[in-house]
Order: C-alpha cells, then sequence, then structure tokens
C-alpha cells in the first residue's frame, strides 16, 4: 500500500520492478483515462504527479507495455466518495508535495527509492 493514496496504485507499479529503468523499458506507454496521448517522461521526477493514480489495464511482455492510470487520483475519487475526510485527503498531498520538492533537492533522487524492498521474499 503506498503513502500517497493508501492503496496499491501507480507509485507500487514503479517501484516493485528492480529499477526505474526496468520499468520504463516494460512500460514505455502510460495514459490518463480513456487519452489516446501518452505520457511524455523521461524519469521519474516526470511521473511523481502520478503517483496516487490507480492502474486499471496494464499489458506488457517485457517491454513496449502499455499502462492505463485512472482519470483522477485516488485521494480525489476517495474525498468525492466522502470515503476520506478533507483533512485526511490533504494529508496525503502534502505527502505527494513534500515528495515533488525532495525531487526537485536530490540530483539522484532516482537511487533514493527503493525498488523492489518491500516486494522481496513474498
Amino acid at each position: 500500500m503506498s503513502k500517497f493514496s493508501g492503496v496499491t496504485d501507480f507509485y507500487d507499479c514503479i517501484t516493485i520492478h528492480k529499477s526505474f529503468k526496468e520499468f520504463k523499458k516494460r512500460f514505455r506507454n502510460i495514459y490518463i483515462g480513456h487519452g489516446n496521448t501518452p505520457i511524455k517522461f523521461k524519469s521519474i521526477k516526470d511521473l511523481i504527479c502520478y503517483y496516487p493514480y490507480v492502474p486499471w489495464c496494464a499489458i506488457s511482455e517485457k517491454k513496449n507495455g502499455y499502462m492505463r492510470l485512472t482519470d483522477v487520483s485516488y485521494v480525489d475519487i476517495l474525498e468525492q466518495n466522502k470515503s476520506i475526510t478533507a483533512e485526511e485527503a490533504e494529508n496525503y498531498r502534502k505527502l505527494l508535495i513534500e515528495e515533488s520538492e525532495r525531487a526537485v533537492r536530490d540530483a539522484d533522487y532516482e537511487s533514493t527509492i527503493e525498488y523492489g524492498a518491500r516486494y522481496k521474499g513474498n
């Protein structure tokens, strides 16, 4: 479960891989909702704003795969459905802002992420 939404979200889908390079090789095209234009990204920093989104479709055969994320973040969905309070939603958003700020400060941000770490031994 991700700290950015409280569920298995896009952040988890990235970090389950051994590295961002492996994730990027496997999923070259990532779409929001039913959109036809993939997200343009070069580094993991370009994807931070999508961490709390939930993948609803992913197809990959080791490379050139694609993934579709929800139209809005899961935090927004929970807040709209009144499943969490506005204060809880704000706390999730603050964590995302802090992560974005950390990525800007840390030139080697990608290496600070524990890829695959929490899935070892399962």
